[in-house]
């Protein structure tokens, strides 16, 4: 029964916003969101430099990046993910490197140590 609500309460949602495709917003969400997920993990696994507050505020800013192109701009959705993937990698080695921090031991949770011999 619960069930059948939210799929009734989804479809009237979809009919008053005027939307055509249900996989066409999915598509868009997962965009979004998942573009500075992405680039959160390359961050961590690709860099040395990074640390947490730099990381974080990558993703932040990358989410506010991501709201501006949404809304002020004609990119097409499937753009979005790669927008925030390289504007989350970018933006975090940026603050990683402009903010100071103590260095964290990354050993064996990067690329560069994972396959070292020891």
């Amino acid at each position: 029964m619960l069930t059948g609500v939210f799929g009734t309460a989804v479809a009237l949602i979809m009919a008053s916003y005027e939307i055509k495709s249900l996989m066409d917003q999915f598509t868009k969400i997962i965009g979004l969101f998942g573009g500075g997920l992405a680039g959160l993990f390359l961050l961590g696994a690709f860099s040395r430099r990074a640390h947490s507050t730099g990381a974080l505020l990558g993703a932040l800013t990358t989410t506010a990046i991501l709201f501006c192109v949404q809304r002020f701009t004609d990119v097409h959705f499937f753009l979005y993910g790669t927008i925030g993937l390289f504007s989350c990698c970018i933006l975090g080695v940026v603050f990683s490197l402009l903010i100071p921090a103590a260095p964290p031991n990354i050993e064996g949770l990067t690329v560069y140590s994972l396959f070292r011999k020891k």
